[in-house]
């Protein structure tokens, strides 16, 4: 850019119709209410038991419907692997404090 000119939002401080404050922005919600998270463990669970649903399902071919079992099983067992000592080591101490996801 040219020096001394503005770009059209006026960047170099000028007062325009741009700079004036969002009024939705001025009842922002509180970033520590549990309900704008989720919990990233019983969202995994929760995919899981829907692609659990879709194995179980009988209008699936039957090697779709193990191909979903196969998923399901990887999936539980990096969970019991990955997740599950961290969450009940953390266990205790998630009663005393409290966290975003509540």
């Amino acid at each position: 850019m040219i020096e001394g000119m503005t770009a059209p939002g006026g960047y170099r401080g000028e007062q325009t119709s741009q700079n004036k404050p969002d009024p939705l922005l001025e009842n922002e919600p509180a970033l520590t209410d549990p309900r704008f998270y989720i919990n990233r463990e019983l969202s995994w669970l929760e995919f899981n038991q829907r692609v659990l649903l879709q194995a179980l399902d009988p209008t699936h071919p039957l090697l779709e419907r193990v191909k979903f079992l196969s998923i399901v099983a990887i999936n539980l067992d990096e969970f019991l692997w990955c997740v599950w000592p961290y969450s009940s080591e953390s266990f205790d101490q998630s009663l005393k404090t409290s966290r975003p996801t509540g």
